[in-house]
């Protein structure tokens, strides 16, 4: 089920499971493909399922002191090539969507379609940028656990902190798993991303964007506007969530998912 492949040197940790279809699940930074992994064992009974550890995440290595969304992008298309994937529908969340935006402008014939899961098109604003240099000065004084103590419940909206408890404490734990190179090398290459509205604007294929309306991380009113650019651009917005939709209000981001899927392999 969890397998290795070895790219550039280094090893890509991924999951595959299934038959049928293709669907690529991408996860965020300081997470792992685990956080898939409800999803992946409800639609794997219809579809092929593959779940992928981004570079310097989960158990997959680092290439290099920075990882450069197209690093990442790059590294999918491999693992996608070498398995022999066409066509798959892409889910990304957050730095996952980062990773899907990159992986559609370098590769624009490969996905059928998209989902950007609680991630934007838009590149880091000066004060994300600010953050992000706080975090890499963090890491590299030791201090890792205390962006996991800090970030992780933030991914989730403040009502559900209490109900999540326990998926919070996973969350810290794969955090805390993720290497401090990792860490660092996905904390400059998100900074280092570029703006792709003009990608959007453009688009010949269906994309779901999936909000939380409560995210404090990737805010609703940073990305609402992104939806209206183009025809081919869905929404599904989560009124009760964080960053964490898929865990927050799983039915309603699962059966909207679901839908989307169908709806775009005919």
């Amino acid at each position: 089920m969890f397998k290795d492949i070895l790219y550039k040197g280094i090893k890509i940790r991924y999951k595959s499971v299934g038959h049928g279809k293709p669907l690529i699940f991408l996860h965020g930074y300081l997470e792992s493909m685990d956080i898939w992994e409800e999803y992946t064992a409800l639609l794997s009974d219809k579809f092929k399922v593959i779940a992928i550890d981004l570079l310097g995440h989960g158990e997959t290595e680092c290439i290099s002191d920075t990882h450069e969304m197209t690093d990442m992008a790059d590294a999918i298309y491999y693992v996608l090539n070498s398995l022999g994937i066409k066509n798959p529908i892409m889910i990304g969340h957050s730095m996952g969507g980062y990773v899907t935006l990159a992986f559609e402008k370098k590769y624009p014939k490969i996905n059928k379609a998209f989902v950007l899961f609680h991630s934007t098109a838009s590149p880091d604003t000066t004060q994300k940028m600010i953050n992000r240099n706080r975090e890499i000065d963090l890491v590299k004084q030791g201090k890792k656990q205390l962006i996991c103590n800090t970030n992780i419940p933030l991914m989730y909206a403040e009502s559900n902190r209490v109900e999540f408890a326990d998926k919070i404490i996973f969350s810290k734990n794969i955090c805390n798993n993720t290497s401090d190179r990792g860490v660092i090398a996905a904390l400059k290459g998100m900074k280092n991303r570029k703006n792709n509205i003009e990608l959007l604007e453009t688009i010949n294929k269906k994309v779901l964007f999936i909000l939380g309306k409560n995210d404090e991380l990737i805010t609703f009113d940073s990305v609402i506007e992104q939806t209206k650019i183009s025809s081919n651009i869905e929404t599904l917005i989560l009124n009760n969530s964080g960053h964490m939709g898929f865990f927050e209000e799983k039915d309603i981001a699962f059966n909207g998912l679901f839908n989307f899927i169908n709806n775009n392999f005919d």
